[in-house]
């Protein structure tokens, strides 16, 4: 198990590198539109996504999202498989310590969850949620949050097939109001607004490289 010291370097790492993200993305916003990606040829998306990760703050629908993408070596088949096996996301997402599926068909899902948002030193954040699903096998998958009291959470994975099908360019976009996970969030916020989508980013940038390396350890 980690000790508390790399841990802690670790998370303080990512919303470094997120908060200079979000500073450097800063700039006004258009009308909303589709994904850029979509129109790519496969040479030039691989080429933008790298051998890492691609990851950036998009302003275009009004709101900041965070939007990261990485190469996953498998299928698009196998990618799916782990981002719709909800029940076993507390194996996948260290972030995640409880799930609940219910009203689950192969176009729709309601689940809750409890997540760890953000934990450094002495705070630790955790909020709890429910998110309705909308699915198109192994293309795309979109949420939004349904009765949690104002809670405010959106957004959608999507997986384009790259070289004959075999490896899989995995998109993920979300919008969460980080302030809806309590008081002290909310403070920390109005202290520091870039935090929100320093903190966004920084769990979306994790949340993919866990599902990438679960993807491709059941894909092999």
């Amino acid at each position: 198990m980690k000790n508390n010291f790399k841990t802690h370097s670790t998370i303080i790492g990512l919303l470094s590198a997120a908060l200079l993200m979000a500073i450097f993305y800063a700039g006004p916003c258009s009308a909303a539109q589709e994904p850029f990606w979509r129109g790519m040829d496969e040479a030039t998306l691989l080429k933008m996504v790298g051998t890492d990760k691609f990851a950036f703050i998009d302003r275009t629908s009004g709101s900041e999202r965070a939007v990261v993408a990485m190469v996953v070596d498998v299928a698009p088949g196998a990618v799916w498989g782990v981002i719709t096996d909800f029940e076993h996301y507390t194996d996948y997402l260290r972030e995640c310590s409880s799930v609940k599926v219910k009203n689950e068909t192969d176009k729709s899902a309601t689940v809750y969850f409890k997540m760890t948002l953000l934990k450094a030193g002495p705070v630790n954040l955790a909020s709890e949620y429910t998110l309705a699903y909308k699915m198109d096998k192994s293309k795309r998958m979109e949420f939004s949050s349904v009765g949690d009291n104002g809670k405010i959470l959106n957004g959608a994975w999507e997986l384009v097939p790259v070289q004959g099908g075999k490896r899989t360019v995995l998109f993920y976009d979300a919008y969460s109001d980080f302030k809806s996970a309590g008081s002290l969030a909310k403070y920390m916020v109005d202290r520091s607004p870039s935090l929100e989508i320093a903190v966004n980013l920084a769990n979306a940038m994790v949340y993919v490289e866990q599902i990438k390396r679960a993807a491709e350890k059941k894909g092999r």
